[in-house]
């Protein structure tokens, strides 16, 4: 009874360890996206424990065929309550089996290794040991990377593999672990247990390559694909501006006649028409004026793409203020203006009743203040780092949004501060070393 009581707490930490370490990767390393409603998540959790133990009093009262139906369902406990906490689909099964056999598979050859160094006795109490000790090594990575990565000193996140690839590598492991067990167990040639040796470690090193990619890189994608969606904007701003400037042409083309008009009116005393005429040729005047002068004509390209997509969405977006223009990289100021906007639409999107984007740019002693407002009804977590965990669909995306927005920041020695007030999601960038004359 003392090795079931024993057997029982270990099964529980490793589930305990286990647990916690996909829900990290979920969460943090693939940013899957949650479900809104997360139904019977305490029931799977007491599903998971329930197979647990049945497994343990199969193994150990030496029920061998209710083990072995057993073990497949173990092997796949977690998947329901993923299911319900992520909107994913076949492919949790494989992410799931596939972390599970990285971890038996490091728990595998380090028995290997000790057991070949110091002949240890393999026992079920030994693997299962082995395995939670696996387990909380890669509880402590996990911690450590997302640690790192609040201190933007190292960035990682996982690659979100496809089934086939994800297929293929669990079975290389598991293949690779079955033939270290006859090399270890029962071939004594040490040259082959070198070599064995050997391919663990590349195997694991590959694995870590194939699945975690830096930061930078994915930064840098997410740039480029701001830059081209804003270099189509910007031409098709110019095209606006050319339209503009073709009925200001006309307008220019035909002051004389409209002068001479005004002049007759005027002459014959006819006031009320003359008024009439003006408040008309105010129209046209108004149709030839630019939605929004900032000073800077990337901020006003970008702003005016942003508020005709605000428009569509029966979205209010007003500016207020003057925008640097040559302190300021241009590459910098897309993805500054880009991400800050997109952000604020998707907010207003999500929210019913008056939608309004305000745009606050100040200029003072050097330091240019930039906010953006926009209603919420939400709570909005915001972590450590001072940032708003995303909402959005495509959270590989639009993850960075925020990141790519304080990295501009602190380029110019500024920084970024994010706040919940009365009801508003407040966005302040704050870009020292801006020389006004």
């Amino acid at each position: 009874m003392k090795n079931l009581f024993i057997d029982y707490i270990l099964f529980t930490l490793i589930n305990i360890f286990q647990l916690l370490n996909i829900v990290l990767i979920f969460d943090r390393f693939l940013i899957s996206h949650k479900r809104k409603k997360q139904k019977y998540k305490i029931c799977w959790i007491l599903y998971t424990f329930i197979i647990t133990f049945l497994l343990v009093f199969f193994r150990f009262n030496k029920m061998i065929n209710a083990l072995k139906m057993l073990y497949f369902l173990y092997y796949l406990r977690f998947v329901p309550l993923i299911w319900g906490k992520y909107k994913i689909s076949f492919k949790s099964i494989m992410i799931t089996i596939f972390y599970e056999e990285i971890v038996d598979f490091s728990a595998s050859n380090i028995l290997y290794i000790l057991s070949a160094i110091i002949h240890l006795e393999k026992n079920f109490e030994l693997d299962d040991m082995l395995v939670l000790l696996v387990a909380i090594i890669i509880f402590g990575v996990l911690n450590l990377l997302l640690f790192l990565r609040r201190k933007n000193i190292v960035a990682v996140r996982f690659v979100d593999l496809k089934n086939l690839q994800y297929i293929v590598i669990t079975m290389v492991l598991y293949i690779t672990a079955t033939v270290e067990i006859h090399f270890w167990l029962y071939e004594h040639n040490t040259y082959l247990r070198v070599i064995s040796f050997l391919l663990m470690i590349l195997i694991g090193v590959l694995i870590c390559s194939i699945i975690s990619f830096n930061e930078n890189k994915n930064k840098t994608d997410s740039n480029l694909f701001l830059l081209n969606e804003s270099i189509k904007k910007m031409t098709e701003h110019y095209i606006q501006l050319g339209e503009k400037e073709t009925e200001l042409r006309k307008f220019r083309h035909d002051i004389k006649n409209h002068m001479l008009v005004l002049i007759s009116l005027i002459n014959e005393r006819k006031n009320e028409e003359a008024i009439k005429y003006i408040e008309g040729m105010s129209v046209l005047i108004e149709k030839t004026k630019p939605r929004f002068d900032s000073g800077n004509y990337i901020a006003d390209a970008i702003i005016n793409s942003k508020y005709i997509l605000a428009e569509s969405n029966n979205i209010n977006l007003n500016l207020s203020g003057f925008i640097v223009s040559e302190e300021i990289e241009n590459i910098d100021m897309v993805i500054l203006l880009s991400n800050l906007l997109d952000n604020a639409i998707d907010g207003c999107k999500e929210i019913e009743g008056n939608k309004e984007i305000n745009i606050y740019s100040v200029i003072s002693k050097g330091v240019w203040t930039l906010t953006v407002e926009n209603p919420i009804d939400k709570k909005v977590e915001i972590n450590n780092a001072g940032r708003g965990d995303t909402t959005k669909e495509d959270k590989k995306l639009h993850g960075y949004g925020l990141i790519n927005i304080e990295g501009v920041a602190k380029k110019y020695g500024g920084m970024m501060k994010i706040k919940i007030e009365d009801g508003k999601f407040i966005n302040k960038v704050v870009i020292n070393r801006i020389n006004i004359e």
